[in-house]
């Protein structure tokens, strides 16, 4: 059903630290919510990976920017709860989601996500239940069927899903417990999205609730920080294909939207997961991508080390990630400029919304480039 919402009231109580709270014998709701814009290619294959899961109790919250394709539509055939995001600015949707909620355990999801294992839910709950000195779960990226190896190299390659974060980034440091992986941080790392669960009594205590936009690695770093709690989870063979794109000219379009975003909330934000200690500064990872022959070295060894070619993309994806920053750097002063000479034709909120990328067609699953067409478009 189609409705507008209106922010819950909640009361729990703030805890001063993870290792002061309980486990409850009870059985737990899970909210799986979901922010969509126009979506409707990807909504049906997420939606039926969370019908597929074995957990008993499950209530999906999509709260769409007004598409103008058939996502609404899909999402209620599949029983989802349908809400409307005005705003039509993504971190707004997720925070509407989260206040019309009802769920002890919150799963953040996209609709370019697709849960991998059907008991994938019953054992993120199990592991939030078991292992309290955590905050929360993430998920790895896994291959799926229907990816181009472009799309493969991106998530189940990079994890991060664009070059410069990778590079940027510091993986955890993970030691297996009790059939589960416990993660500690080693510097910068994204968390947040695209899988990751929380409890909702710790986005209470650490005051999420209270804001007005959910944005993603913000809310990771102010939920550790404020529970004094910095280890989280990960659960052996679960996890989620994310199909983040399907070839180079929607990566860039994606990378510029992004770009956008930052740029406009970057004063808003007190919690920036780059800032945490990261590998390299992005400046020096952007020079690293437009330097071609680091890139086209990487992508060898790499290729030869892992005997995966996908790696092969790795010289054109760098580029790409620049190209696609550059445009939202440019994108950004362009909107400055229009709104100081009151000549922005629309609200700003609707001009972000116009850089969603548009869905491209699947191409051939995992069509993979030789090592000269590869190494020559580099160049």
């Amino acid at each position: 059903m189609q409705t507008e919402i209106v922010p819950l009231n909640t009361t729990t109580t703030p805890n001063s630290s993870c290792a002061e709270r309980e486990s409850s014998s009870t059985q737990q709701r899970v909210s799986v919510i979901i922010a969509t814009l126009n979506e409707s290619e990807n909504i049906r294959r997420c939606l039926a990976s969370i019908k597929r899961q074995n957990y008993p109790d499950i209530e999906v919250i999509v709260v769409d920017a007004e598409s103008t394709d058939d996502t609404r539509l899909v999402a209620e055939q599949f029983g989802a709860t349908v809400l409307l995001n005005r705003q039509r600015v993504q971190d707004v949707g997720k925070m509407l989601g989260l206040k019309a909620a009802t769920g002890d355990v919150i799963l953040l999801m996209d609709a370019d996500n697709a849960l991998v294992g059907n008991d994938y839910i019953s054992r993120a709950v199990a592991a939030l239940e078991l292992h309290q000195d955590a905050f929360a779960i993430e998920s790895t990226y896994k291959q799926g069927p229907q990816m181009t190896s472009w799309n493969v190299y991106l998530t189940e390659l990079l994890h991060i899903s664009d070059p410069v974060s990778w590079l940027v980034s510091c993986p955890p440091s993970v030691w297996n417990c009790k059939g589960v992986e416990r993660c500690t941080p080693t510097g910068a790392w994204p968390l947040g999205s695209n899988g990751f669960f929380f409890r909702r009594k710790d986005l209470v205590a650490a005051g999420i609730l209270e804001q007005d936009r959910f944005e993603d690695c913000a809310v990771a770093l102010e939920v550790a920080e404020k529970l004094k709690c910095e280890r989280w989870l990960r659960i052996p063979g679960c996890g989620v294909q994310h199909y983040h794109t399907v070839a180079p000219r929607d990566f860039i379009a994606k990378r510029k939207r992004q770009a956008f975003h930052y740029l406009r909330y970057r004063d808003e934000v007190r919690h920036r997961w780059e800032a945490q200690k990261p590998r390299m500064s992005v400046l020096w990872a952007c020079l690293y991508c437009m330097s071609v022959a680091a890139p086209v070295a990487t992508a060898l060894w790499k290729t030869i080390r892992t005997g995966r070619k996908e790696w092969l993309w790795h010289p054109l994806a760098c580029l790409c990630n620049v190209l696609g920053l550059g445009l939202g750097v440019v994108t950004y002063a362009s909107m400055l400029h229009e709104l100081a000479l009151g000549s922005m034709p629309g609200p700003t909120d609707v001009f972000e919304a116009s850089l969603q990328p548009n869905r491209l067609p699947d191409l051939q699953p995992h069509h993979l480039p030789d090592p000269a067409s590869a190494l020559a478009a580099a160049a």
